[in-house]
């Protein structure tokens, strides 16, 4: 599940992504460029002529009361360029920018991968490391209880009691810095998964 987020959520992923689909439209961009082009067009004109009155021809004797003609046009035209080498150039190079936005891409989704399963790891790590630190400071407790009552019934020294109060001490420092440090791996993790740094994030601990 974090490998899902990582690589949907990741801002490094996703702007390999962006540059990838840049690349797949500027080699469409360029394909096009060498495709025939055609072009049609289609026209129409009508034109009336009205006379004041019936108008009649001296010469044939026809009588004209108006006049209308109409004139269509259709026209097609294309053409294909043989050899076209800035467009073929371009379209070379468009696709040697898609094949490197691919590579990029696919370098950008394994590292970010590899990156969360480190970082999962030391992030289970920390809680382990923490759990051993609770344990080892509830043990320092109970042997600093068991040095005290022993030095009041006499039964060991008092350099006994101060040095189980200092591995107590010490262990309280462990516990204290486990505990931060479970913190910080929390937080490296969600920020890898575009989450925020104080998201209380869980996960479970590998088999």
């Amino acid at each position: 599940e974090i490998v899902r987020l990582a690589t949907t959520r990741n801002l490094q992923v996703a702007q390999a992504r962006e540059s990838w689909e840049m690349a797949r439209g500027g080699r469409t961009s360029a394909w096009a460029g060498l495709l025939p082009n055609l072009q049609g067009s289609v026209g129409y004109n009508r034109t009336t002529q009205k006379y004041g009155g019936p108008v009649i021809n001296t010469q044939t004797g026809q009588v004209y009361t108006g006049q209308t003609s109409d004139n269509y046009s259709l026209g097609l035209n294309g053409g294909v360029n043989i050899i076209d080498l800035p467009s073929l150039y371009s379209f070379r190079g468009a696709g040697q920018s898609l094949v490197a936005a691919g590579y990029g891409f696919d370098d950008a989704v394994q590292s970010i991968v590899l990156q969360v399963k480190q970082q999962y790891y030391a992030f289970t790590q920390s809680q382990e490391l923490a759990r051993v630190a609770r344990d080892s400071y509830t043990l320092r407790t109970e042997q600093q209880r068991r040095a005290e009552s022993l030095f009041q019934l006499g039964s060991v020294a008092k350099s006994d009691v101060l040095q189980a109060q200092v591995n107590l001490s010490a262990a309280e420092r462990e516990k204290i810095g486990a505990e931060n440090r479970i913190e910080q791996e929390r937080a490296r993790l969600a920020m890898m998964l575009a989450l925020p740094v104080d998201s209380r994030l869980e996960v479970e601990p590998p088999a």
